[in-house]
């Protein structure tokens, strides 16, 4: 069926079922129901840490990986337990701060936006191409990290500097220099 280890160990849960969903331009959100020894889970070790769920289809492994935000234990019957994985720019949504860059390329402004975050692992960039350091807007109304990260790669203000914000609260227009 797959493998899914964890910070409990390599196979203290063992993968039963499979959940998932995926959009483009969105953060995927998947559950798995796993069985373990009775004893053998211990929800405080596991939240907020990194997982990979390896479900096998037809045409090979393809793992998910992510930070477990999320488990419950399903009842005596089977010794089930499922656990939640999200994203690690996940956390980078759960972030409400207001932050003014100058003058820097996209991924620098992404680096430092989910640099806060960076306990659970370093951020990676993977960038088709690098762009020059110019002033960029981010606009974070929707409070989604996926969103902000496609608009910081499409918005490109002409002012020298510009005003980002988070969750809720306007983008202001460009300061001037």
């Amino acid at each position: 069926m797959g493998r899914s280890p964890t910070a409990l160990g390599q196979d203290v849960l063992v993968l039963r079922r499979f959940e998932g969903t995926g959009h483009l331009n969105a953060l995927f959100d998947c559950s798995a129901d796993c069985l373990a020894a009775p004893t053998a889970v211990d929800f405080d070790r596991l939240i907020g840490t990194h997982a990979t769920i390896t479900p096998t289809t037809r045409e090979g492994e393809r793992p998910f990986d992510g930070i477990v935000t999320e488990a419950r234990w399903l009842g005596s019957g089977d010794n089930g337990h499922r656990y939640w994985l999200r994203p690690w720019a996940f956390l980078a949504s759960l972030r409400r701060n207001q932050l003014i860059f100058s003058n820097k390329t996209v991924i620098e402004i992404l680096t430092e936006l989910l640099s806060a975050s960076a306990h659970a692992g370093a951020p990676r960039t993977n960038a088709a191409r690098t762009t020059a350091s110019r002033p960029r807007a981010i606009s974070r109304r929707s409070g989604r990290a996926a969103g902000w990260c496609r608009r910081a790669i499409r918005c490109r203000e002409p002012a020298a500097r510009t005003r980002a914000s988070a969750r809720g609260i306007p983008t202001r227009p460009p300061i001037p220099a």
